[in-house]
């Protein structure tokens, strides 16, 4: 469309400026052939005129007078003049624009074309001149004497107004007018096309993340069976463990509190999988959360003791940065606990064995600009491209070969549950830093 607007345009204007060529050619041949007219049938002639002492004979000036008012009448012209060919002040004029014995008032513009007239010895025409609200074209020819030396006696000057040009003006006020308005609109519609062309795009994102939560449902229904079974046996055998340390203490006097605490430790954890999983499962389907006060120094505390006894790298450094006399707030502790420390584990593995992970909380404002809490994990490691921000929580997707690519995807999801948001950005050191701006209230579905 854009193509075609531009051709007419154009098109137009190719038009246009051909119009104008072909008439002011028009006139300039129509003066032509009137001053060649006047000089061949001896309308005005060089002899007659000639009085001495460069002046015109008053009295052949009285005898054409008539005559070359007629001409002008009839051929629609402006003025026929006469001008004296040394100081080129005018001797004779049909009309009233001009005064006998002034100045010639375009001398300085047609002077070119009257010098090439008396150079030539031909009729000559000038450019077409806008003199106040009229435009203005002009022929001229050298008047000689027939008998003697062939001197040059006057130039006749052939005037007309191109009325024409006014109208071509109004014309091309129109054109540009309307190729204003016509780039306005195409301006338009290609902002609607790129409008639409965006939702569609997120339409199309939209449908896809359907489709792969579909996929997601199917696959937690899956992991969730693969899982309780191993995750059964593992509580059972720490529960036993237990009872057995209790009862006898393994054959010794005394039990080993380090055993004893691991043993408590893999009982407490496999209870917890196994519900992580169930609710995982239930998440992926319905989206439920199990909603109590949460102390955001807690959150922070409880998910960096589990990722320490998860053993990281011995190179990585775990500290917490959080505000003082921040009040509770609503939310699901276990899977924000979880949702921390998936966020902890990409930073590890973004970071290698080496680098410092903070877990931070303060007050901020959630979605909507109400009161909330701000809850994050910073790491010292490569940072997230900018191309990859908002790909990195579509399920599925990841950038290392070994990952699944529904780690970010759960997080985001959990957060929104909560009715918050999940920003990324950089650090000053150029690491990464994931934000969850979460509000004091969950609202309560009906």
């Amino acid at each position: 469309m854009a193509s075609v607007l531009l051709l007419l345009a154009i098109a137009n204007w190719w038009i246009y400026n051909r119009v104008e060529a072909v008439l002011d050619e028009s006139l300039g041949e129509r003066l032509s052939s009137v001053a060649r007219t006047l000089l061949a049938t001896s309308t005005i002639q060089g002899d007659a005129l000639q009085a001495g002492a460069g002046a015109f004979d008053e009295n052949e000036l009285l005898f054409i007078d008539d005559v070359l008012k007629l001409v002008q009448e009839e051929n629609d012209l402006d003025a026929i003049v006469l001008l004296d060919p040394v100081d080129f002040r005018i001797g004779y004029s049909s009309s009233d624009l001009y005064r006998a014995g002034g100045e010639y008032a375009h001398l300085a513009t047609h002077g070119d074309a009257i010098a090439e007239a008396l150079t030539t010895g031909s009729v000559t025409v000038s450019t077409t001149i806008p003199v106040g609200s009229i435009w203005l074209k002009s022929g001229f020819a050298p008047v000689y004497t027939v008998y003697g030396d062939e001197e040059v006696v006057g130039i006749l000057v052939v005037e007309a107004s191109a009325g024409f040009l006014g109208v071509l003006e109004t014309v091309r006020g129109v054109m540009v007018s309307g190729m204003v308005a016509t780039g306005v609109l195409l301006l338009l519609l290609v902002a609607v096309y790129l409008g639409l062309q965006s939702q569609i795009r997120h339409a199309t994102r939209a449908l896809e993340r359907e489709d792969r939560m579909t996929a997601l449902g199917r696959l937690a229904s899956q992991v969730a069976h693969e899982i309780r079974n191993p995750v059964g046996i593992i509580k059972y055998s720490a529960r036993r463990m237990m009872k057995w340390l209790d009862s006898v203490g393994g054959g010794r006097r005394e039990v080993d509190p380090e055993l004893r605490e691991m043993v408590q430790y893999i009982t407490e954890e496999s209870e917890r999988l196994e519900d992580l999983t169930d609710r995982y499962l239930a998440y992926t389907r319905h989206g439920s959360l199990r909603i109590s006060p949460v102390d955001p120094r807690d959150l922070v505390e409880s998910a960096a003791l589990a990722l320490e006894r998860s053993e990281p790298p011995a190179g990585i450094t775990i500290t917490i940065e959080s505000e003082l006399g921040l009040p509770p707030f609503e939310g699901d502790p276990d899977l924000l606990r979880q949702v921390l420390l998936n966020l902890c584990w990409n930073a590890v593995e973004a970071m290698g064995t080496d680098g410092v992970i903070t877990l931070f909380t303060r007050q901020g404002e959630s979605t909507g600009g109400s009161r909330g809490v701000v809850i994050g994990v910073e790491d010292t490691g490569p940072g997230i491209p900018e191309g990859l921000r908002e790909r990195i929580f579509d399920p599925f997707f990841s950038t290392r070969e070994e990952g699944n690519g529904l780690g970010l995807y759960i997080v985001e999801g959990i957060v929104r549950a909560h009715g918050g948001e999940v920003d990324v950005e950089t650090t000053l050191e150029g690491g990464a830093r994931m934000v969850l701006r979460l509000p004091n209230e969950v609202e309560k579905e009906a």
